[in-house]
Formats: C-alpha cells, structure tokens, sequence
C-alpha cells in the first residue's frame, strides 16, 4: 500500500512501507532487505535530507486493530544508509497522512497539509481521511517540529515543490479521500521562503495566496 520511494545519494533507492524498508541498487538490479522501520506505516512521506539521510515521516498503520482502529503516526524517523539504521526523528504536531513535504532553505524539511482518519459505520462511508491545512517545518538538526502558516485550504494527495527563489508551490489535492461529495482542488498557492520557524503562524501577505 502506497510505499515511499526515495533516491539516495549513492544511486540506490530506499523502498519503506508497513514495517519494512528494501534497498533497490540499479547496477546490480537487486533489492537488498535492511533494517525494519521503528513506526509501522503507510501512506507517509519519505523525504531525502542533504546530508544523505532520509526522513519517514506521517502516515498511519493501516493494520492497527482493523477499520475502527487505525492508528496514525505521529512518530518520525530518519533512515541513515550509511550504517543502515533507523532513529528518532522527533514528533509532529498533526497528523500527515497523504501529506507532501519538500527540503528548503538549511536543509529543513516543510510536511504540508495532508488528512487525519475517521471511522464511520455508515455503510456508504466506512473509512474517511478529512483534509487539514496544518503545515510544520522539521529541522533534522535539533529534531525539532514547529508549526507554521497554515494552507490557504486543506489538501491531501496535493504535491509541493520547491522553487527557484526557495518559496514552495503547493498544487491540486482533495479535502477528503473516500467521501463521494469530494471535489478536486483546482488552485494553488506559493509559500515564503520559511526562514526562522515560529511557533505563532503568520501568513505573509500576498505570498500564500491561492
């Protein structure tokens, strides 16, 4: 289910789903197993940082308990190829399942928006993942989670990237996943260039516009 592929440094590719993390290396075609991931989870972001490491983060185990008892994280982890293992990444905030993040100015990681899950027994609903605007800046430094300006509207399954002047275009997304009444997002918005993380959000005028 939805698994994170991440380019490394050394060429290889980190695969990370459920519990299990597999190294694909290109020039050996093969697919090497290496060390389980501390959170099971899927539906994460899988994010390469500038020193060769990867952040996991977000996600939910979709085994934990069956339908009424899934389980997001709120959990991170980096993944160092180097020694190839797993360690804490710190905690966030909300939780980014179906979230897209992107590595901007001092290496930091921005995790946008993204859904948190809810169980219904209607039988046209069952599962329902609710879009939210949350958006946190990581800093792989100090471990550190801090929230920051919000999206303009929710978004989950959206994609974010990061541009030339180090703002990041957030685009498209859903407000909800698995609901019928649910209506694709046609706009976007640029975020400033996050530089000193705040706790008190702050919406820079005319540059998180949709």
């Amino acid at each position: 289910m939805s698994p994170g592929l991440t380019p490394l440094a050394d060429g290889r590719v980190l695969l990370t789903g459920n519990k299990k993390a597999l190294l694909f290396d290109p020039q050996t075609d093969t697919w090497t197993a290496t060390a389980d991931l501390i959170v099971r989870r899927v539906y994460h972001v899988a994010v390469a940082l500038p020193d060769g490491r990867v952040l996991v983060a977000g996600g939910i185990d979709w085994t934990y308990g069956g339908p009424s008892h899934m389980k997001e994280s709120l959990v991170a982890e980096i993944y160092d190829p180097r020694t190839g293992t797993w360690t804490f990444g710190g905690v966030a905030s909300s939780p980014h399942v179906f979230a897209a993040a992107a590595v901007v100015e001092g290496g930091n990681v921005l995790v946008v928006g993204g859904a948190k899950y809810h169980f219904t027994a209607r039988p046209t609903m069952g599962i329902y993942f609710a879009a939210h605007p949350t958006v946190e800046l990581f800093e792989p430094a100090r471990l550190r989670w801090t929230v920051v300006d919000p999206l303009c509207e929710p978004r989950a399954l959206h994609a974010a990237t990061l541009l030339g002047d180090g703002s990041v275009l957030v685009t498209g997304g859903l407000p909800g996943i698995i609901d019928p009444a649910t209506v694709e997002s046609a706009t976007a918005e640029r975020y400033a260039r996050p530089e000193e993380p705040s706790p008190t959000p702050h919406r820079p005028t005319g540059r998180n516009e949709p």
